[in-house]
């Protein structure tokens, strides 16, 4: 099957949606990847690399939960309706979301998202932790340094864009 212009202008105007989006969320997603390793950052400054080791293990999955918890509520009612309103090729008689609606998207956030992409992002988050860890007490680096490579902001927009 061929690729029609159709085809190609509709995949374009998913792009630009993507992008409109991700220049939204990227930022708040990096802030909350930064208030997960903060805690890690304050024990390692405050009782040193032991304890800051042992606190990776109580990170806490809240702000990156928090954060594509608002993104999925935000944009699938919004999304659902322009392509539903696309398919009718009309705006009369379809409003906003009803509860019931922003109600299922809050329970396939709970059911599907929760337990996938935040847990996975935040054991993530404590791996590269551990390794920085690993690779400061291999170097033989300070705590100033290792905390400068848990702070590398290239690192947290990376994660931020994943």
């Amino acid at each position: 099957m061929a690729v029609t212009r159709n085809d190609l202008e509709y995949a374009m105007h998913i792009v630009r949606i993507k992008k409109r989006y991700e220049n939204a969320y990227v930022p708040l997603i990096r802030r909350a990847i930064e208030q997960q390793i903060q805690p890690v950052i304050d024990a390692i400054r405050t009782y040193g690399i032991n304890v800051a080791q042992i606190s990776i293990g109580i990170i806490s999955p809240q702000p990156i939960n928090k954060v594509l918890k608002g993104l999925y509520l935000n944009i699938t009612p919004k999304e659902a309706l322009r392509e539903w309103r696309k398919l009718k090729r009309t705006k009369a008689g379809f409003g906003e979301p009803s509860a019931e609606w922003l109600a299922f998207i809050d329970r396939f956030y709970e059911d599907n998202i929760l337990n996938n992409s935040v847990q996975e992002i935040t054991e993530t988050t404590k791996k590269r932790l551990r390794l920085i860890f690993e690779q400061g007490i291999t170097e033989g680096l300070g705590i100033d340094d290792i905390v400068k490579l848990m702070q590398d902001a290239g690192l947290q927009l990376i994660r931020a864009r994943l």
